[in-house]
């Protein structure tokens, strides 16, 4: 009874309001400050309330990020991080944050993908790039924006005029349109 008046809880709700509100999913984390009160006649000491700060967010870069640093972020779940580190390991790294409409469990939720994009943050060196000239077929084929259908006609091109001196020199493969070199570009090199 005589630490009443100090303590604060949060508002209690009933289990049906917390089933509306998306199991809590959507707030931000909390963080517990005190603030102190000049004494009140009869106080022996000083009093101090506790109350809730709302933390915003800190930006995760998405090439560097476990499943932990995902889950830990507001509206992403273990099944989403889980496809988003998938994905990033099969590609070697994002280029672009725009990538990740083609993360498999995202691909149906663009207000998801608005929302991870506002939390995310990219890093294009941590990408991880193929050497073009001493790959093999399977290395390339591993990758999703080769697959066998591009790998094996862009390894036997290279052994046509020899090494490429540039990534753009894959131009000259039939198999590479522009829209395969667009996106393949970017994880190749000529090391």
């Amino acid at each position: 009874a005589q630490l009443e008046p100090y303590i604060l809880l949060p508002e209690k709700t009933t289990r049906r309001e917390r089933g509306t509100q998306g199991a809590f999913q959507d707030r931000p984390k909390r963080e517990w400050t005190t603030t102190s009160t000049r004494p009140e006649a009869g106080d022996t000491g000083i009093r101090k309330s506790m109350t809730y700060a709302r933390m915003a967010p800190r930006p995760v870069e998405i090439n560097t990020a476990d499943t932990t640093a995902l889950i830990a972020m507001p509206g992403i779940g273990p099944a989403f991080a889980r496809g988003i580190v998938k994905y990033r390991d099969m590609l070697g790294g994002f280029v672009s944050l725009d990538q990740l409409a083609e993360v498999y469990v995202l691909k149906d939720k663009p207000d998801a993908l608005l929302k991870l994009k506002s939390l995310l943050i990219l890093d294009p060196q941590a990408v991880l790039r193929i050497p073009i000239n001493t790959c093999t077929e399977e290395e390339l084929a591993a990758h999703p924006y080769a697959r066998w259908k591009v790998a094996k006609p862009l390894i036997a091109y290279r052994s046509q005029p020899g090494p490429f001196t540039d990534v753009t020199a894959i131009r000259g493969c039939a198999v590479s349109s522009e829209e395969v070199f667009r996106k393949l570009a970017p994880y190749l090199s000529v090391e």
